[in-house]
């Protein structure tokens, strides 16, 4: 059985076959369950808020769930929460993890690894243990990597520190290929040179997470664009955003422009994700 915390999945294993034969219950949002440990004040978010993937933990729980209008308790004594990653889907391009125990920025999905030039690791996440923090003047650039020759998802999560509307707020830029950003009047802008897809004007607060999500569909040249899992809008042109060049994120390399605040979890995808793939994105941290 697998649990959603803060969007990170957790898998929870006994030495019985698995919770889900004797629940009935595959895949469960933290919210709708009840918790107890041995300690009465504890419940599972505080346990594992400190663990990243890799961790385990074992204690005692009752787990309560109301599933087809019948409640189900069960007791299990010394029980393993087993942090692992999100199952990969066969759309999964890159899923950049972020560790203050690495000195990289690696990826779980792919082979890519990205230098950081200023920017430091934080406890302030809202997916697993640790996000990055970019003062202004800082990146992370990987190489050539994620050209966009079909169809493709860009995913992150940011929170800026910077009121938006004094300057551009740089998500990922690929040279002169493509780049994706907050304008100064609050709406996504993603193109190149040549052309710009721009969605409607929106607010954002500081000190505030936000998931961001771009879709591109190659084969109408439109970009579609999301916010905490709700579509925003789309735009249609004849700019096509393929090409070379270093992928780098909170950078908008050809103005100089750097990002003050936070990314979690950036990820891409070899496909167009649909309304209901990015709701639950947004809201359990995976497409299945």
């Amino acid at each position: 059985m697998y649990v959603y915390i803060n969007n990170t999945k957790y898998k929870i294993y006994t030495k019985e076959k698995s919770l889900s034969n004797s629940t009935g219950v595959n895949n469960i949002n933290i919210s709708a369950i009840t918790l107890a440990s041995k300690n009465k004040d504890s419940n599972l978010k505080s346990i594992l808020q400190d663990k990243t993937i890799g961790d385990n933990v074992k204690f005692d729980l009752d787990i309560e769930i109301i599933y087809k209008n019948k409640k189900i308790t069960k007791k299990y004594n010394q029980i393993t929460i087993d942090i692992v990653p999100a199952i990969k889907p066969e759309s999964a391009r890159s899923r950049f993890y972020i560790s203050n125990t690495k000195s990289e920025v690696g990826d779980i999905w792919n082979n890519n690894k990205g230098s950081r030039k200023g920017v430091i690791y934080s406890d302030k996440s809202i997916i697993g243990k640790n996000s990055l923090y970019f003062d202004g003047n800082s990146e992370v650039t990987f190489g050539d990597i994620l050209r966009i020759n079909s169809d493709t998802t860009i995913t992150l999560w940011i929170n800026l520190t910077k009121d938006y509307k004094s300057y551009f707020t740089p998500l990922v830029h690929k040279d002169d290929s493509y780049q994706f950003h907050i304008n100064t009047d609050g709406s996504f802008w993603f193109g190149s040179y040549g052309n710009a897809y721009t969605s409607n004007n929106l607010v954002w607060n500081t000190n505030q997470w936000y998931h961001c999500v771009l879709t591109w569909d190659n084969n109408t040249n439109t970009a579609h664009f999301y916010r905490d899992g709700e579509y925003i809008s789309s735009e249609t042109a004849s700019d096509s955003p393929n090409g070379g060049g270093t992928f780098r994120l909170g950078h908008k390399q050809d103005s100089g422009a750097k990002l003050n605040g936070y990314i979690d979890d950036v990820r891409t995808y070899n496909k167009l994700l649909s309304d209901v793939e990015v709701e639950k994105l947004y809201n359990y941290g995976s497409i299945l």
